[in-house]
């Protein structure tokens, strides 16, 4: 009972790492289904949780994507990663333009993320300073990061081969020195 009461405590759920790498993703983790992952954060999760990392879990899909916008809508989740998760596509992530306290993104390896969604999640999450959208294949349009009303303290581009790296560049005032990992 005491360990039961321990383990649902605040402080232990303010960040959850349940991705592989990173020195996370516990073995259990791959056994939880959707429904399961979700049913977590609703219990110990919402209204705690401040970083989330599902980066490469298997059963991360779209669904779970809206749950998770869905359950922090009014926050506290600064940091989502859900790169790698191959069920995760680019449609869903504009999603999270619900979660209002998101500064950052992690969706690298995203195959069917595009231009459109990223111009999408820039509008919708005016506070979203750090994005890595590593070896996402399809983003060509730079404008996309450059339009958004507020300054990135850091982008990840790495295999993001289409981008024009100068247009970033030429966009970015003197003052901002963001880092451009990739570019």
């Amino acid at each position: 009972r005491s360990c039961a009461a321990a383990t649902a405590a605040p402080a232990l759920w303010r960040e959850v790492d349940l991705g592989v790498g990173r020195g996370g993703g516990l073995r259990a983790a791959a056994a939880l289904s959707a429904a399961d992952l979700l049913g977590l954060l609703r219990r110990h999760g919402r209204g705690v949780v401040e970083r989330l990392f599902l980066n490469g879990l298997q059963v991360v899909d779209d669904g779970v994507v809206r749950g998770i916008a869905e359950l922090f809508a009014d926050g506290p989740l600064r940091v989502l990663d859900v790169g790698n998760c191959c069920q995760v596509t680019g449609a869903a992530l504009p999603s999270l333009g619900r979660v209002a306290t998101l500064q950052e993104l992690g969706a690298a390896c995203n195959t069917t993320l595009e231009d459109r969604h990223i111009a999408v999640l820039c509008e919708r999450c005016p506070g979203l300073v750090r994005l890595d959208v590593r070896f996402c294949e399809w983003l060509a349009d730079a404008s996309v990061l450059t339009r958004r009303r507020g300054a990135w303290a850091a982008l990840q581009l790495d295999g993001c081969f289409r981008l024009e790296a100068s247009q970033l560049l030429r966009s970015a005032p003197p003052s901002a020195a963001a880092p451009l990992a990739g570019v």
